[in-house]
């Protein structure tokens, strides 16, 4: 490319971004890569505390969070953070810990600090009356104080005792440091069933996985009049108006333990043998083929598209598959006769006998290692015009294009005696059998003679 296209092209693209940021802010802010949920192989004690192997098998994230003003959305801090986050066919997992925050505890009503998990439940960018969430605080007179369901009520978050409803999940936390003001870490645990006792309209309604459903963290600091929020939209200032926009939440993917059919075609097996199996989402699978003697693996079908012959071969299980080991019989041939003498003037007919391979069948036979014209059958009659030593062989590919080639036949061509007639026994066997009868017809009619001229003499 010249450089003056280069630079022609650079306004284009400042115009581009420019229109993301202003017109299109919402989409081009979801920046932030999907999270795919991970199967729960241990249940966490929902307790505010991380112990050794609750939360290994959670897919995990790392991200900052910005703590901005409520008033003017100006930067108070930025913490470090993670969470995790895993299910299993009936729960959902979420654990999030936030890094050198200070602690404010249950003395008054704006001095504590707060955690939230909302879900929109079909992720279809608007907050309606099936979304859901899992709220708490650090405030004991507050009823989010140990845990508390939440639900959208149509333009804000409300708890679901407020409803009168059951908090069918979970959440609690623990501080590092407990002193009023003094610096630790956070830990928030939630679990929340995927289906929920009170309805659809206070409780998730997850029937069916894989399920996607929009998710947004939020901490806040009411003392502080500041809200941290991840995923985080940069056109957004005031982090606590991300709460209700649904724009803005990130992508949670729910998944099922998916199913890997295995299946072995004629001609060997696999290991793992043939059948179905589960595995959590993102699991590499290997899979081997192993050929019964005489074939080979010819390739692998996955999900019914061939997928090449390498192996073993990695499967992700990333969705349901179904893989199939295709396995290739190897052709053998052979042909017949390899070693005949005959005389000039007669023919060889050659035979075939083809195993293995895969139709259609392609033939050549070949004279003195060049391609015999027109002997394109499984059968070919050579009929030499000139005495001499000649070599044949045959070769035949297949459907899938592999070629064999047989053993190589040896052809002697002699010119017939003068003075006499003398039988050859490797004659064109289209005529043999008239030839073999002139024969014995020779030799009993000379037979007769020699016997009468001897009974004529005695």
């Amino acid at each position: 490319m010249q450089k003056g296209t280069t630079v022609s092209i650079l306004p284009i693209l400042m115009i581009a971004l420019i229109l993301c940021i202003s017109i299109l802010g919402q989409v081009c802010a979801h920046l932030e890569p999907d999270v795919n949920s991970f199967w729960s192989t241990e249940t966490p004690t929902i307790d505010g505390i991380l112990t050794s192997g609750e939360w290994t098998d959670a897919a995990t994230r790392i991200f900052t969070m910005e703590m901005r003003s409520r008033t003017d959305g100006s930067l108070n801090k930025t913490l470090d953070a993670k969470f995790y986050v895993k299910n299993s066919w009936s729960s959902l997992y979420f654990a999030v810990e936030i890094f050198n925050d200070d602690y404010e505890a249950q003395d008054g009503l704006s001095n504590y600090n707060g955690l939230y998990v909302f879900f929109e439940e079909n992720h279809d960018g608007i907050l309606a009356s099936g979304d859901n969430g899992e709220a708490a605080t650090t405030w004991i007179g507050s009823s989010f104080y140990s845990r508390n369901d939440l639900y959208y009520q149509g333009s804000y978050w409300d708890a679901d005792i407020n409803a009168l409803k059951t908090n069918d999940g979970a959440i609690s936390w623990s501080h590092t440091n407990p002193i009023q003001g003094a610096m630790g870490n956070w830990t928030f645990e939630m679990v929340t069933p995927l289906v929920g006792t009170d309805g659809d309209a206070y409780d998730f309604d997850v029937t069916q996985l894989p399920r996607t459903l929009g998710f947004k963290i939020r901490f806040e600091e009411p003392g502080k009049g500041t809200d941290g929020v991840y995923p985080d939209d940069p056109s957004i200032t005031k982090n606590i108006n991300e709460a209700t926009n649904a724009m803005t939440y990130g992508t949670l993917i729910v998944h099922p333990l998916y199913t890997l059919n295995v299946i072995a075609g004629t001609g060997g097996t696999t290991n793992p043998t043939p059948g179905s199996y589960q595995y959590p989402f993102g699991t590499p699978v290997s899979i081997t083929a192993i050929p019964n003697p005489g074939f080979i693996l010819h390739h692998w079908e996955l999900d019914t598209v061939n997928v090449g012959s390498t192996n073993p071969y990695l499967v992700t299980m990333d969705q349901n598959h179904t893989i199939s080991a295709v396995f290739y019989e190897l052709m053998k041939l052979s042909i017949d006769p390899l070693a005949t003498t005959i005389y000039l003037g007669h023919s060889v007919y050659f035979t075939s006998t083809l195993t293995g391979g895969v139709p259609i069948y392609n033939y050549q036979w070949y004279l003195d290692g060049s391609p015999a014209p027109g002997a394109n059958s499984p059968t070919w009659t050579f009929a030499p015009t000139s005495p001499g030593v000649y070599f044949v062989y045959l070769n035949v590919t297949d459907g899938y294009g592999y070629t064999v080639q047989s053993e190589t036949a040896r052809v002697e061509v002699t010119i017939q005696p003068v003075g006499g007639y003398s039988y050859s026994p490797n004659l064109d066997t289209s005529s043999k059998t008239t030839k073999m009868a002139a024969y014995i017809g020779l030799v009993v009619m000379f037979g007769l003679l020699f016997t009468a001229r001897r009974r004529r003499k005695l």
